[in-house]
């Protein structure tokens, strides 16, 4: 998050003040059988290494590990495992240097099959790995600790089953009573109401016209005795608090069946127009390990429009029209389902929802304790309408995508809280782009990507990527590096990309370098060639106006247009023409745009 929305959010809610305690780094996972342990400061405990390990010795501290640059790993005997659905691996691990590490896993190996982490340099770390299928008998491990010359030293390994947690199931909400509430906070078109009797009774409306309601039956995950339980916010104490007539915040107070109280307390503030911001904090009074929590639940179209609607967004993830998310139109199989993502593929913190000139939506402070859950039209909740929703912990080390809880609990210390923050926005709109330009407008962009060094720094790393990489053969390129795939060819765009990196190394020997292979790379292409061979994805037909050649070009241009205008119909239009697979087959027409 840049420092311009993080201090955006952190103004919000300066009127009070809330000790949060963040959530512990240790996984606290259910073992349900006794761990598998390789210490290999007692030695190498049947692991042995590739061609690409250069030595393996074993020390005080572990096993040394010196790799070359020839794809290095080292396997374990296999082992017995009891078939658990979920397994936690724990690697504890120190390298020289940042490294990019691949734990594989099964009675084979293959790129399917394992876990990509990140090992950081410098001290010992424990890097702990989940992995979400069932290991029996005849398991084995494979760790790739590098992918470069390096060396590394591996203190142990630990292998352990986790115990399954009861997902928490849903009683369906039922439609709003409009008697009774009071407003909470309204801002521009945007107008919340809370029933002071009822946690979840509280309303959205823009403009007066209703858009979306709470949840009456919001679950705290427990885990007593190694088993969830689930205790229904709803069923506590209620107290609601406010002035003038208006709710400000209201508190419920549930016990769970161990004999601990939750405490679970919204308060809400107005905000920009269209705008309101609430915050939501839990507090046990005992000490207690807890596998999902409720920041909050909405159901836009509850009671009003149902499942219908103009347009939906979530951002990375979902652009729909009156159709469903996670629909298998465009993904088969189990990656269709999206209603719970990993936030790397969530592009901006907010989902909405447009109908009938109107959008509401909700905007959140991205943290480890926030997982989103869109879902459009609702098939969790059986509500008949659409469900936003957050809840903790977020999908991480503790939770996988689409889990409706957390497979390993999150520990609550007693008396302190945990705390989320979010806005529910709203206004008059008739697509999602509304909704975007409000997020926009208070939350600002995403920062762009900062790289260590700057400019120089990237002209010399690229430069060395050219220069000293298998990227390059001899004044040949390849795309990509990847076994056999790719072979080298003469590439006009990979000259090209060289010329602008000379241009700009500041070093001398370095443009020196790169002007000898930008002029080794020219020679490799046939005279009369009009220097369009690439080996990028994204082709710039750039070169010729660097290099010459553009007699030959332009002849070849227009050769590439007349043929490319040969493939229209007499209806102007590229039909597609279906391969092995039929990409197309889910589309409503067999092209797209016109192609």
């Amino acid at each position: 998050m840049s420092r311009q929305v993080h201090a955006r959010w952190s103004t919000v809610f300066a009127w009070r003040a809330i000790p949060v305690v963040l959530l512990p780094a240790v996984l606290q996972a259910v073992a349900i059988a006794a761990p598998v342990r390789w210490d290999f400061s007692r030695g190498r405990q049947g692991w042995s290494g590739n061609p690409g390990v250069l030595s393996m010795e074993v020390t005080a501290e572990g096993l040394v590990v010196r790799t070359s640059d020839d794809d290095p790993w080292i396997e374990g005997s296999p082992v017995d495992l009891p078939g658990a659905k979920v397994t936690k691996v724990t690697v504890r691990m120190k390298s020289e240097h940042n490294e990019s590490a691949e734990l594989f896993y099964g009675r084979g190996f293959s790129a399917e099959r394992s876990v990509r982490f990140v090992v950081l340099g410098g001290d010992w770390r424990e890097y702990e790995l989940i992995i979400p299928y069932v290991l029996g008998p005849g398991t084995r491990f494979r760790l790739d600790p590098c992918v470069r010359a390096a060396t590394v030293t591996i203190a142990s390994i630990t292998v352990e089953s986790v115990g399954e947690v009861e997902t928490p199931r849903f009683a369906a909400p039922r439609p709003p009573d409009a008697g009774g509430r009071q407003v909470m906070a309204a801002s521009g078109a945007l107008t919340c109401e809370q029933d002071p009797k009822r946690p979840g009774g509280w309303a959205v409306s823009v403009d007066g016209t209703p858009m979306a309601v709470g949840y009456d039956h919001d679950l705290i995950g427990v885990l007593l005795d190694g088993k969830a339980r689930y205790i229904d916010v709803g069923q506590g104490t209620i107290e609601a608090t406010g002035r003038d007539g208006n709710v400000d915040s209201i508190t419920s107070t549930v016990a769970d069946p161990g004999g601990a109280l939750w405490r679970v307390v919204r308060h809400v503030q107005p905000g920009d127009a269209g705008t309101i911001h609430m915050e939501v904090s839990i507090t046990v009074d005992k000490d207690r390990e807890a596998v999902h929590l409720p920041w909050m639940t909405l159901f836009p179209g509850l009671g009003s429009f149902g499942q219908r609607k103009t347009q939906a967004l979530f951002p990375g993830l979902e652009y729909l029209d009156d159709e469903p998310s996670s629909s298998t139109a465009d993904i088969e199989g189990p990656e269709h389902i999206r209603r719970i993502p990993d936030p790397v593929k969530i592009t901006l913190p907010m989902m909405a929802l447009v109908h009938g000139g109107r959008y509401v939506g909700v905007v959140w402070e991205p943290s480890e304790r926030v997982a989103a859950t869109f879902d459009s039209p609702d098939t969790l909740y059986g509500s008949g309408a659409h469900v936003m929703a957050l809840s903790g912990p977020g999908i991480g080390p503790r939770r996988f995508a689409n889990a409706l809880n957390a497979h390993s609990p999150i520990r609550f210390e007693a008396g302190k809280p945990l705390a989320v923050r979010f806005a529910i926005i709203g206004g008059p709109g008739r697509s999602v782009v509304e909704a975007v330009r409000h997020y926009v407008r208070l939350w600002g962009l995403p920062p762009l990507p900062h790289f260590d060094g700057g400019f120089e720094r990237a002209v010399e790393l690229l430069a060395h990527g050219w220069l000293d990489s298998k990227i390059n053969e001899g004044g040949l390129f390849r795309h990509a590096v990847w076994g056999e795939s790719f072979r080298p060819q003469a590439s006009a765009d990979a000259a090209m990309y060289i010329d602008y990196l000379a241009h700009h190394a500041g070093d001398p020997d370095l443009r020196r370098r790169l002007t000898g292979l930008r002029d080794l790379g020219l020679s490799k292409i046939a005279a009369g060639d009009p220097y369009t061979s690439s080996v990028s994805h994204a082709r710039l037909l750039s070169a010729p106006f660097i290099f010459g050649r553009m007699p030959e070009f332009a002849a070849w241009a227009r050769r590439s247009a007349e043929n490319e205008l040969r493939r229209f119909d007499e209806q102007g239009l590229i039909r597609y023409r279906p391969g092995d697979v039929d990409y197309g087959r889910t589309h409503f027409a067999d092209h797209a745009n016109g192609l």
